[in-house]
C-alpha cells in the first residue's frame, strides 16, 4: 500500500508489516505520508481521468472521430452504474486509507513539530480526496438539500467497515474541518510543490469555500495563499509551464515519470487521455469545441501553447497541446497541475466580484490578463460585465485541467455545446448530445455498482 518515488526514498514494506511495526519512528511516518501521494497517480484520478472528464463532460471539448472513442460514454452523458467514473470512487479512498493509517497511529510520535507536521499533511490529504469525490457524486453545496447525499467520509483505516453515504453538508463540514486543522500547523515550503504545504492548503481552502458559495472565506484564504508567496506564470514561460520546465506558479502537482512507481496503475503518461503522437501525426481523442477555441483571440498568448493544428488521416484538427509532453522524454508525459497560482487569483477575483468589491476584483483579474494578452489594456469592467470577464478568463486559463464541469455545476449553469464538428474548421461530426440542463440528475455521477455490491449500505444516486 505505501509506495512512492523509489528514487527519493527507501521504504519498509508497509503492506507486509503490522502497523505498530511499520509506523514507529518519525522517518516511518514521513515515508508513510509520502506513500499516500502514490494513489493520486492512478488513471482514474490525477493520472488521467481527472484532467479529462471535467472538460469532456462539459462544453470545452468535442470527441474526435479519428480517435479511439475512449471516454465517449462519459462525454455523451450516457454513463450508468456499470460505466461511469469508477476510478473516482475507488482511487481517492486509497489516498484516504493511507492518510488514515498515519492519523490513526499518530500517537506513536512524541508531541512536537514533527508530529504536528505529519498529522497536518495527512489531514489535508484526506480532505482533498473526499472533496474530489464529493464534487463528482454529490450535488453542489448551495443546491443540496439537508438530506442530499455525498460520500462516506472515512476516518478509520479499518478496511472491514461498510460505511453509508453522509450528506453533502456533513461532507463539507468534514473537508473544511480537516483543512483548517491542517492549515493551523502545517509549515510553509516553497521548494517542494509535490507535497502539500501552508500556501497550497490555503489555496485549497479558497477552492473549497468558493465551491460552497462562501465568498468571504474564499477571499480570505485566497489572500492568505497569495501572502505566502505565489508567482503567476510570466508570458515567456507559458510553454515551459506545460512542459514542466517552469514550476514557479505551481502550488501542488502530481509527479509522473517512468521510474516513479513500479506498478503501471500509478505510472502514467497522462496526455494519452487527449492524444497520441506517432509516425502518422497527432491522433486526438478529444479536440476543442470550435466555439471555445474561437474565444482565444490572436493576441492571446496561450493560443499557440495550448493548441496545435495538424492533419491526421487526411483531416485537419485542432489538438490539445498542453499534454504533448516535456521537451525531452516520454511523449504525453507531464506532471498533473492540481493547483496553480492562476487559479487562486481567479478565485480571489470571483469571490471579490460576488461581494461587490469590483475594484479589487478587477485588479486580481488583471494580474492574469496582463500576462496573457499582447498589448493588454484593462477593460475596466464592473458589475455583470466584470463577473462575465472573470468567468471567461477562468474557463480559458484553467481549461483541460479538471475544472469546467465543476464550475458549471457550482453555478447551476447548463452545459451547452455548439453545432460545430470535430475538424479544425468546424466541419466533421458535431456533438450528438449538445445540452445538459442544470437540473439534470447526471450532474451527479452514479455510484459504481460493484461498490454497492460490496457495500449494501451505499445508496445509489437518483436516476440510475
Amino acid at each position: 500500500m505505501f509506495t512512492s518515488c523509489k528514487d527519493d526514498l527507501e521504504l519498509k514494506p508497509f503492506n507486509a508489516l503490522e502497523t505498530t511495526v511499520a509506523l514507529q519512528t518519525p522517518t516511518d511516518f514521513q515515508n508513510a505520508v509520502r506513500g499516500a501521494y502514490g494513489a493520486f497517480r492512478r488513471v482514474g484520478y490525477y493520472g488521467g481521468r481527472s484532467i479529462l472528464f471535467p472538460d469532456a463532460m462539459a462544453d470545452n471539448l468535442i470527441v474526435c472521430r479519428s480517435g479511439r472513442l475512449d471516454g465517449i460514454l462519459q462525454y455523451e452523458w450516457r454513463y450508468d452504474s456499470e460505466v461511469g467514473w469508477g476510478g473516482m470512487f475507488l482511487d481517492p479512498y486509497q489516498v484516504i486509507a493511507r492518510a488514515n493509517l498515519v492519523i490513526g497511529n499518530i500517537g506513536a510520535l512524541p508531541d512536537g513539530a514533527t508530529k504536528d507536521e505529519v498529522l497536518a499533511e495527512a489531514l489535508a490529504l484526506r480532505a482533498v480526496a473526499h472533496f474530489d469525490m464529493l464534487r463528482v457524486f454529490g450535488k453542489a453545496p448551495q443546491f443540496a438539500s439537508a438530506s442530499d447525499l455525498g460520500v462516506a467520509y472515512v476516518k478509520t483505516a479499518d478496511i472491514t467497515i461498510k460505511p453509508a453515504r453522509e450528506t453533502v453538508a456533513s461532507n463539507m463540514e468534514n473537508v473544511i474541518s480537516d483543512l483548517l486543522a491542517a492549515y493551523a500547523s502545517i509549515t510553509t515550503s516553497t521548494t517542494d510543490n509535490t507535497r502539500l504545504n501552508k500556501r497550497s492548503v490555503a489555496g485549497l481552502l479558497a477552492r473549497v469555500y468558493l465551491y460552497a458559495g462562501d465568498n468571504v472565506n474564499a477571499e480570505k484564504y485566497a489572500k492568505e495563499c497569495i501572502a505566502e508567496g505565489v508567482t503567476i506564470t510570466p508570458s515567456a514561460n507559458l510553454l515551459a509551464l506545460y512542459q514542466d520546465g517552469f514550476l514557479g506558479s505551481i502550488l501542488f502537482r502530481i509527479r509522473h515519470t517512468d521510474t516513479d512507481l513500479p506498478t503501471p496503475a500509478e505510472r502514467n503518461s497522462i496526455g494519452v487521455q487527449y492524444s497520441q503522437t506517432g509516425p502518422s501525426g497527432v491522433r486526438s481523442e478529444f479536440v476543442p469545441d470550435l466555439a471555445f477555441y474561437n474565444l482565444f483571440g490572436d493576441n492571446d498568448l496561450r493560443k499557440a501553447v495550448i493548441f496545435s493544428t495538424s492533419a491526421f488521416s487526411g483531416k485537419s484538427y485542432n489538438h490539445i497541446a498542453k499534454y504533448f509532453g516535456r521537451a525531452t522524454g516520454t511523449r504525453n508525459q507531464v506532471d498533473t497541475k492540481v493547483l496553480r497560482a492562476e487559479e487562486v487569483y481567479l478565485t480571489l477575483a470571483e469571490a471579490l466580484a460576488e461581494q461587490g468589491k469590483d475594484g479589487e476584483a478587477l485588479a486580481a483579474l488583471d494580474e492574469i490578463r496582463s500576462r496573457r494578452y499582447a498589448g493588454f489594456v484593462s477593460g475596466g469592467e464592473t458589475g455583470v460585465a466584470l463577473k462575465s470577464a472573470i468567468a471567461e478568463e477562468r474557463r480559458k486559463e484553467l481549461c483541460f485541467e479538471g475544472h469546467r464541469f465543476f464550475d458549471l455545476k457550482r453555478k447551476g449553469l447548463n452545459a451547452v455545446r455548439s453545432d460545430f464538428g470535430d475538424e479544425a474548421d468546424g466541419a466533421g461530426v458535431p456533438a450528438v448530445y449538445q445540452l445538459l440542463e442544470a437540473s439534470d440528475y447526471r450532474w451527479q455521477l452514479p455510484i459504481p455498482q460493484d461498490a454497492i455490491n460490496a457495500n449494501p449500505n451505499l445508496v445509489q444516486n437518483p436516476g440510475y
